[in-house]
């Protein structure tokens, strides 16, 4: 076992003037692995949003845009991670399969919409990394043990886990009614509007109960929901009119319906970096799990 530790899987990546790199990609060891992410506030693992103008009509830059923008999540970036570490410690890693599943194929997506720089090596292999090891958790070739070394690529997953665009809407960071980034966002069904607000407060409720009584049921249904969620790859942008400014802080218009924003109204987000290579990231998990079992068979 201790040979396979030296073992790497070749990643070639292409950035999108099509020239291509190779990046040694860790090697994800079957067995015990301290899975637990943290639960304090995350940094986003996107690029930075260029700034509006005072009105949110118009993104950009120089001096007219002086309102700086963020993606809010609506469930809270605390209780995604705090299910997820349950799922953990109550032994329900499984049932997170389909979503692990999700993820492992949609991360480099989330990270081209997102702005990434997937050109820099470190980044890329990250992504690949968070892939594989979503895939492996997915299959059972990893399972958790606290007093495990962290496996490659478990920062990044976490990251992905607890952003996923789906959960994420773009508007002011200077918001005067979001006072507890702890809590749910109850006013963003006024952004995301009903339908999408109604699944996600679903989710919310199955999570919060599962964290209070580990009750395997609330969390089988919250990931029923949030395997759809994780498909969606953007987040919901900013659309000015559901906004209004109050004493220098921006406030989302409550007074507005419900209904999902006018496509024809929304102001476009800053452009993806490099997505043709985050495209590229593909999750390396399957042909590294077929070199280590080799490896395993040819050397007992």
């Amino acid at each position: 076992m201790a040979a396979l530790k030296n073992l790497i899987v070749v990643l070639v990546m292409c950035s999108s003037s099509c020239i291509c790199l190779a990046q040694q990609v860790a090697t994800l060891i079957p067995g015990a692995s301290n899975l637990l992410i943290q639960t304090t506030p995350s940094i986003s693992p996107y690029s930075l949003l260029l700034n509006f103008n005072a009105s949110l009509t118009q993104q950009g830059t120089g001096a007219a845009y002086t309102v700086p923008v963020s993606r809010h999540p609506v469930i809270s970036l605390r209780t995604l991670s705090l299910a997820y570490n349950a799922a953990i410690t109550n032994g329900h890693l499984r049932t997170l399969a389909p979503l692990m599943e999700t993820l492992s194929n949609n991360i480099r997506q989330y990270a081209g919409n997102g702005g990434v720089n997937c050109a820099d090596a470190t980044i890329a292999t990250g992504i690949v990394q968070a892939s594989n090891l979503a895939l492996g958790q997915a299959t059972g070739w990893v399972y958790a043990q606290s007093n495990a070394r962290p496996p490659p690529g478990r920062d990044q997953l976490g990251q992905y886990f607890i952003w996923m665009p789906g959960n994420l809407f773009i508007g002011p960071t200077n918001r005067g009614d979001r006072l507890h980034e702890q809590e749910f966002d109850h006013n963003a069904i006024h952004v995301v509007g009903r339908p999408h607000w109604l699944k996600l407060n679903q989710i919310n409720v199955n999570l919060v109960q599962y964290i209070n009584t580990s009750n395997i049921s609330f969390l089988t249904a919250a990931v029923l929901d949030m395997n759809t969620l994780a498909s969606t790859t953007s987040s919901q942008v900013l659309v000015g009119s559901r906004w209004e400014l109050r004493n220098g802080q921006y406030f989302i218009n409550t007074s507005l319906p419900t209904s999902i924003p006018d496509v024809e109204e929304t102001s476009q987000s800053n452009a993806a970096l490099n997505s043709a290579a985050c495209n590229g990231l593909t999750p390396t998990f399957r042909q590294m799990r077929a070199r280590l079992t080799a490896a395993l068979f040819k050397n007992p």
